[in-house]
């Protein structure tokens, strides 16, 4: 028998049958497409990862192009040199339409970003459910961001590893391995005038 991997037109067929409850023999089916790809391109001040109060920040501008329709329905990041959980940073409740770190290592107050630039909502949800929506051919650009309520050591490497996990619509999760800047940052000292 000749197991050839599903076109990608395939695969979302695959996975409309699956959808409505179809029995799918998926052992016996070669290693699925990614539907996506990621890419680094963007970085804040020369890294991906700071301080902030209590733990570490990381911004990761990304590009997510659709190699096929998807529907994103959420994101893990896992930091391989912290043992903790990280959790995404809300939209910030003082400055609306903004996502800020306060206090971080990179400006003397906040860092803050436009909603537009932040990718953290752009997953599908019961209030927004075509917001994570990429239709084949199309991409997102912008940055997720990220705390972790630990402190990244002093003596971590310039270049660390981290895995960003995007789940689909299905419950599907998709593995894409990053290699952040770590630029050693130390919090900006305020003009004493």
């Amino acid at each position: 028998m000749l197991t050839r991997t599903p076109s990608a037109d395939q695969w979302k067929v695959l996975r409309r049958l699956r959808s409505i409850g179809c029995p799918l023999d998926w052992d016996h089916l070669a290693v699925p497409l990614r539907p996506l790809r990621v890419s680094l391109n963007h970085i804040i001040e020369g890294t991906n990862v700071f301080s902030v109060p209590g733990g570490t920040a990381i911004a990761l501008g990304v590009l997510v192009f659709a190699s096929t329709p998807v529907t994103i329905a959420g994101y893990t990041l896992e930091a391989d040199w912290l043992s903790k959980p990280g959790s995404w940073l809300e939209p910030c409740s003082e400055h609306k339409g903004k996502y800020c770190f306060h206090e971080c290592s990179l400006w003397p107050e906040r860092l803050q970003l436009d909603a537009g630039d932040v990718l953290n909502h752009r997953k599908s949800n019961r209030k927004q459910p075509h917001a994570g929506t990429l239709p084949r051919g199309t991409s997102i650009d912008g940055f997720l961001l990220a705390t972790f309520p630990e402190v990244t050591p002093p003596t971590a490497a310039e270049v660390l590893p981290a895995t960003l996990w995007i789940e689909d619509q299905f419950g599907d999760a998709y593995p894409f391995r990053l290699l952040l800047d770590n630029k050693k940052t130390e919090r900006p000292r305020r003009d004493s005038r």
